[in-house]
């Protein structure tokens, strides 16, 4: 059976899968939710597709984003990820994702979760222009790397957002029918 999807989403299997599977169900899980955060951040300037053909080599240099393993990578990792060609190897990038994993732990000892603290946030909705309070209020518990367009996808990304779906999707739903 043909589906139709998302015109980005055509692009190859691994578009398909996460567009079907992935993109705008709602994330809980503190480990899930950093990772998709650094996603994003590594996608600044580059495809999607290309972040998800390496997603399985930042897991494995990342130890499959699992925060405390993150916040305690050494400098020596990091640096040695500089010679890995599974990932993006931007050394701005791979130093904020250990900062950002030490900032992620410090916010769930406070909230409880990374979702609680993401729910908290003064965003309105799927915009850059109104995620600017979100950035700011990121970047002063700590955040690095973060920007209105990264917070925009990783908002979609995490299901907090609903995701634009083009209205031949399998998965738009028609807001002014009431679906």
């Amino acid at each position: 059976m043909d589906v139709t999807r998302c015109s980005w989403a055509e692009g190859g299997e691994l578009l398909r899968r996460y567009h079907d599977h992935e993109y705008g169900v709602l994330v809980r899980e503190d480990d899930v939710i950093f990772e998709r955060l650094m996603l994003e951040i590594y996608q600044a300037g580059l495809s999607w597709h290309l972040i998800l053909k390496r997603r399985q080599g930042f897991r494995k240099a990342f130890y499959q984003f699992e925060l405390h393993k993150v916040a305690a990578m050494t400098d020596g990792e990091l640096d040695s990820l500089m010679n890995n060609p599974e990932i993006i190897k931007n050394r701005m990038k791979i130093r904020a994702t250990r900062h950002n994993a030490a900032v992620c732990l410090k916010l769930i000892e406070q909230w409880g979760s990374l979702y609680n603290y993401f729910r908290d946030l003064p965003y309105q909705a799927a915009e850059s222009a109104l995620l600017v309070p979100c950035v700011k209020r990121m970047k002063s518990d700590g955040f690095s790397f973060i920007g209105p367009t990264i917070l925009e996808e990783f908002f979609m990304s995490i299901g907090f957002n609903e995701v634009p779906h083009d209205p031949g999707c399998f998965l738009f739903r028609n807001k002014t029918s009431g679906d």
